[in-house]
């Protein structure tokens, strides 16, 4: 996915259409069957709870990246990559609810590097700090787990 993608083309109702379909299609291919069925629909539905307090655009981002990562490593549905909600998601806003200088209240990973996080930056210079989303290190929370070992 690119950077500057824009994914709030998908509506909440085009996903659930699609994530039924895409379930159905990976039961009748046989590439899902069993407790992963289960583990399936329960990432669906903690999609749903992160969309609640998350912006949408942030979930799918989140979502995209995700299935990414279990389409190539074959990880469980039911098992989060470390790292991978604080370097994607944003938290939703209240209408009106701004600190003194117009920015945002929460907004405390918006000045981190999503992508640098996630796998590398395409932008050169880039406006947001490459710090690790998990421990504020200087490596990405792609290679947190790794760090963190030693």
């Amino acid at each position: 996915m690119k950077p500057d993608e824009d994914l709030t083309y998908v509506s909440p109702i085009d996903y659930l259409g699609a994530n039924a379909k895409l379930l159905s299609r990976l039961i009748s291919e046989g590439s899902i069957a069993g407790e992963e069925i289960f583990a399936y629909l329960a990432y669906s539905l903690r999609i749903s709870q992160i969309a609640q307090s998350h912006s949408w655009r942030s979930t799918l981002f989140y979502d995209r990246r995700f299935r990414m990562i279990q389409a190539s490593t074959g990880r469980s549905w039911s098992s989060e990559p470390a790292g991978l909600a604080s370097a994607c998601l944003e938290k939703r806003q209240p209408v009106g609810d701004k600190q003194a200088g117009g920015k945002p209240n929460g907004a405390t990973s918006s000045d981190l590097c999503r992508q640098f996080n996630i796998s590398n930056c395409l932008y050169n210079p880039c406006k947001f700090k490459h710090r690790c989303a998990v421990c504020n290190g200087e490596h990405s929370a792609a290679q947190h787990a790794s760090f963190e070992k030693k």
